[in-house]
């Protein structure tokens, strides 16, 4: 069954506690993968305590992720507006595009081709669960 894209954009992302776009990540893992994703918690609102969830939450997941080399299908993105900041923004691929969620208020829930964002992001990371590292890039 293809994925409503819609459906993700109609809704909306975002607590205090945690980042619009990694529960969208989760979000997006729960209903078309049937997988669960660790949440994220951060011990602070730091962008280094931000980057060191992101990476926790994703090799503490069950079955865990693994650090690819490029685009895949169901990929996460880690991005970063420059590296010197570390990870701060995720997103994930689907069907060669990326779907992220940004502050409310800001931009809500988008769904972009990967020019566009690797544009915007300077500093990207690719995370698969290890059974789907393997597989072919996205198209």
């Amino acid at each position: 069954m293809p994925t409503d894209i819609n459906a993700y954009l109609a809704r909306s992302y975002g607590s205090a506690e945690q980042r619009p776009c990694w529960q969208l990540v989760a979000d997006v893992y729960r209903r078309e993968l049937a997988e669960p994703v660790t949440e994220y918690k951060s011990v602070g609102s730091s962008i280094r305590a931000i980057a060191g969830a992101f990476r926790l939450a994703l090799t503490k997941s069950p079955h865990g992720f693994t650090e690819v080399a490029g685009q895949q299908q169901w990929a996460v993105m880690l991005l970063s507006k420059r590296p010197s900041l570390g990870w701060h923004h995720c997103g994930v691929i689907i069907d060669g595009r990326v779907l992220h969620a940004v502050e409310p208020g800001i931009g809500g829930v988008l769904y972009q081709d990967l020019a566009t964002v690797l544009d915007a992001y300077r500093g990207v990371e690719y995370w698969a669960r290890a059974e789907r590292a393997l597989e072919a890039p996205a198209p």
